[in-house]
């Protein structure tokens, strides 16, 4: 009667450089060798093609999930002994021991019946073993409590020693070199984001190109592992995961200028969403979702794809032909994942991330070829603006010029106006004169309306006075003006006491207002003096003014004298001085009162030039 293990069909080894261990397997579920060797004599098992994974496989009669723990079974028959031969042992995800002939030879994690009593250390193995002539029993074991999956992630592989470090090396080389060009292709996409441009496009170059670097550097060979052997298997896998989905992300936003905005805020919700589940959820949750990923944006591609053929017609050539190979070649690595996690490749002999490295230079030369463009542009700006700068500097020079021949033809025109105003000035001041001498030998009513005459015309001869005196040709200043004006008026009138009280502020008013203003004030104030009866003559006057609003103003006037002895409306129709007052004020757009408390009190409202300019 022959043994269980006779009954196998055996894997033939005869001096061959490599051999897949693809045949028959006895597979023996919820028993380990190390417990009991005896194992290998049970009927308890079943034969099976590859020692794959387990989940949903049938165990007479019962459909297997991940977790558990199973012994794989098979036999190795030669022609010799063989020396200085290897297994290449892919990435578990669960932990395993290796035995050859009944004895251990490898040991990955810590096997056990149970999580409490099983550790993972998930990393590829090159086991070195020699075989002996005839049969040769090749016994694994493993324990998988963690992941969504147990047992082998890719076939076992039997070779010569040299040639199957070589390959292990070569793909070692070849992680490292396409790591390495992610990484230095994320940097530079980065340095432009910080240095150069802040756009969006640059940010998600940096982040498609980082992620995948890692990603190289944490499946695989799992390199990333290797160098930092005390990272927790659980971070190990974490990394690999979630720099896979957010490699996904920025593939999809990248393209993202040739979907709708509701198509790709959905393709990034799904994306960022199976991201997020590494942080939230256990590695037994999220495990389940990577096959789905994996083909869901192998699906995604395949639609870009149709997106980008049906679009051809509205993009330029070159667009299209960048995207179109960025696709084909992120499709190729999509592809070739989907076939190794398959257990269809070997991961020693067909890298997809050479296909993603070709994609993403694919990128980096339209990046490349935009940043020219640009740059070709920023240059002609560049000498654009230097030929606007010497145009602009010449026409300063001119500018300049013409300001000074400007400023020399405004001080002629100033001296010319302050001449106007100072001759003016002194022909007023020679009629003041005349007017002066006339009035000696006349009776006492041709004297007052000569005084009146001197008042009106001192009025406007100070208000040129102080134009042609002031720097500001175009203003007078109201507090001076209004002290000049009312000691010529005394003067006038032989006031021997005037007290005068000025409470005004720092107001300026420009001709137009100066000389109504001027002329009123000359009337209010000359009533005043004539009202005085007592000798020597004195009189107390206490002027203000005050701003109601901008532009309206109110000046208030008032004496010691006994009231008027008719209403102002009367006096108005009566008198020309008070007439003219009134008249004038009107022409200010304002309003001329008057009441008597312990003293007459005239009250002027009124509106400066600006503001009358905007009424009419």
């Amino acid at each position: 009667m022959p043994t269980q293990a006779e009954c196998l069909v055996p894997h033939f080894y005869q001096g061959q450089t490599n051999i897949m261990l693809d045949g028959e397997w006895q597979f023996y579920w919820n028993k380990l060798y190390q417990n009991d060797s005896s194992t290998i004599s049970s009927d308890e098992y079943i034969v099976i093609q590859n020692p794959g994974i387990w989940n949903d496989l049938d165990f007479h009669g019962e459909k297997l999930t991940g977790k558990g723990f199973g012994t794989y079974i098979t036999e190795i028959d030669t022609d010799q002994y063989y020396d200085s031969l290897s297994l290449y042992l892919p990435g578990f995800y669960s932990s395993q021991n290796v035995y050859l002939n009944g004895k251990c030879i490898n040991r990955t994690g810590k096997v056990g019946m149970s999580p409490e009593t099983s550790s993972v250390n998930w990393v590829p193995q090159v086991v070195p073993i020699s075989l002996r002539k005839g049969k040769n029993q090749l016994v694994i074991e493993i324990s998988n409590f963690h992941h969504y999956k147990g047992g082998f992630y890719v076939d076992i592989k039997l070779g010569k020693w040299a040639n199957i470090d070589q390959a292990v090396k070569k793909n070692w080389l070849i992680n490292i070199f396409t790591a390495g060009a992610f990484i230095m292709i994320g940097v530079f996409f980065l340095g432009m984001f910080i240095f150069w441009r802040q756009t969006k496009e640059y940010i998600i170059y940096t982040v498609f190109t980082i992620s995948y670097s890692i990603r190289i550097l944490s499946s695989g060979n799992h390199i990333l592992k290797v160098i930092f052997d005390e990272m927790s298997w659980q971070w190990a896998v974490g990394i690999e995961y979630f720099t896979l989905y957010m490699a996904f992300w920025s593939s999809t936003a990248l393209l993202s200028p040739y979907l709708s905005k509701l198509t790709y805020r959905v393709i990034s919700t799904y994306f960022i969403g199976l991201t997020v589940s590494i942080l939230i959820l256990p590695l037994a949750l999220y495990s389940r979702f990577l096959t789905f990923g994996i083909t869901s944006a192998l699906a995604i591609f395949i639609w870009f794809l149709v997106l980008l053929i049906k679009r051809r017609k509205t993009i330029s050539i070159r667009e299209f032909l960048s995207i179109l190979f960025f696709l084909i070649f992120a499709l190729a690595g999509w592809i070739l994942e989907f076939l190794i996690h398959s257990n269809d490749l070997d991961i020693l002999y067909v890298d997809p991330n050479l296909m993603r490295f070709l994609a993403v230079l694919v990128l980096g030369l339209v990046v490349s070829e935009r940043y020219s463009t640009d740059y070709d542009q920023v240059q002609k700006l560049k000498e654009e603006a230097e030929s606007s700068k010497q145009t602009i500097e010449a026409q300063l020079i001119e500018l300049n010029g013409q300001q000074q021949l400007l400023t020399e033809r405004n001080t002629k025109v100033e001296t010319l106006l302050k001449e106007v105003h100072h001759r003016v000035k002194n022909n007023l001041q020679l009629i003041d004169s005349l007017l002066d001498v006339g009035a000696l030998n006349n009776d006492k009513s041709s004297t007052s309306i000569l005084e009146d005459s001197r008042g009106r015309i001192g009025t406007m001869s100070l208000i040129h006075q102080n134009l042609y005196m002031n720097n500001d040709l175009g203003t007078i200043l109201l507090t001076d003006y209004i002290h000049d004006l009312t000691h010529h008026l005394a003067d006038i009138h032989n006031i021997d006491d005037l007290s005068l009280h000025i409470d005004i502020p720092e107001l300026v008013f420009d001709v137009d207002t100066m000389i109504p203003l001027g002329l009123i004030i000359n009337e209010l104030v000359t009533n005043t003096f004539k009202n005085i009866n007592s000798l020597p003559k004195n009189c107390h006057l206490d002027i203000q003014c005050k701003t109601i609003v901008k532009g309206e103003y109110e000046i208030s006037l008032k004496d010691q004298g006994k009231n008027l002895p008719k209403p102002l409306e009367q006096l108005v129709e009566a008198g020309y001085g008070l007439r003219l007052a009134y008249r004038l004020s009107i022409q200010l757009m304002g309003n001329l009162s008057h009441y008597h408390d312990n003293g007459n009190i005239f009250t002027l409202t009124f509106w400066d030039t600006q503001r009358r300019k905007q009424i009419l």
